[in-house]
């Protein structure tokens, strides 16, 4: 009976710690993804991950709930951690460098990153995780806040209306237009809508052409513009000459 009871003890502390010892691979998913030089996010079956570091077989963050993809235009990309709150963590070094505080958090864009705080109002930081812009504006959900050509589109949370927002945080145009869409033709434009009619903005947020025309098709390889309103259609260059 002894020895029996020796060979079960045996076996149960071999079968907890061929366990223990094989959890980690057991839990492996396949969502791992690579940022490269060596670093990558270890997923789990249970969602949560981490960053690790392949060459020297080192953890290098604790367990998060998700790292978000690596930006085409930065080194810093957002997790969520276990509570809930998003920070930054650096893709070449796979360390966090902003812990995790804020209740949303979009990618860098042009040096300055989208937070929303406790207040649920959006602002901007640096890399230094300096607000360098208030938490002021709305946020609505499925929006992104990035800026492109020194401009941000923010929306008016109790009209849904447009605007865009300078790298100072002021309203270049306000939030009254239905729709504001950058063309990305290689020209810096952005195309708005106001009361169901187009118009066209320049990078610097002034006027081309008013909100006034029922459509307007900009022209790239003419740098012109076709104008339609009232049933009829002209191609007028952007000093307004008609051509």
């Amino acid at each position: 009976a002894l020895i029996l009871l020796a060979v079960s003890l045996v076996c149960f502390i071999v079968s907890e710690v061929g366990w223990e010892l094989s959890k980690p691979w057991r839990e492996a998913y396949y969502a791992d993804k690579f940022f490269g030089n060596g670093i990558m996010v270890k997923s789990f079956a249970d969602g949560s991950c981490y960053t690790y570091d392949c060459c020297n077989r080192k953890k290098l963050s604790p367990r998060l709930d998700w790292v978000s993809e690596r930006p085409e235009r930065d080194s810093l990309t957002v997790f969520c951690d276990k509570k809930g709150r998003r920070g930054f963590l650096n893709v070449n070094t796979g360390k966090i460098e902003i812990e995790g505080q804020y209740r949303r958090a979009w990618h860098f864009s042009e040096g300055l990153a989208a937070v929303q705080g406790d207040n649920g109002l959006i602002g901007f930081i640096n890399h230094d995780n300096v607000l360098v812009i208030p938490m002021v504006f709305d946020f609505c959900r499925g929006h992104d806040y990035v800026f492109r050509d020194g401009h941000c589109v923010m929306i008016d949370s109790d009209t849904g209306l447009y605007g865009a927002v300078g790298r100072e945080g002021t309203w270049k145009l306000p939030p009254e237009y239905d729709s504001f869409m950058p063309i990305y033709s290689g020209n810096d434009y952005w195309l708005v809508k106001k009361d169901g009619f187009e118009g066209l903005v320049d990078r610097d947020m002034k006027f081309v052409f008013e909100p006034l025309y029922d459509e307007i098709d900009y022209a790239s390889q003419f740098g012109t513009a076709f104008l339609s309103k009232d049933g009829i259609k002209q191609q007028v260059s952007f000093d307004g000459e008609v051509l």
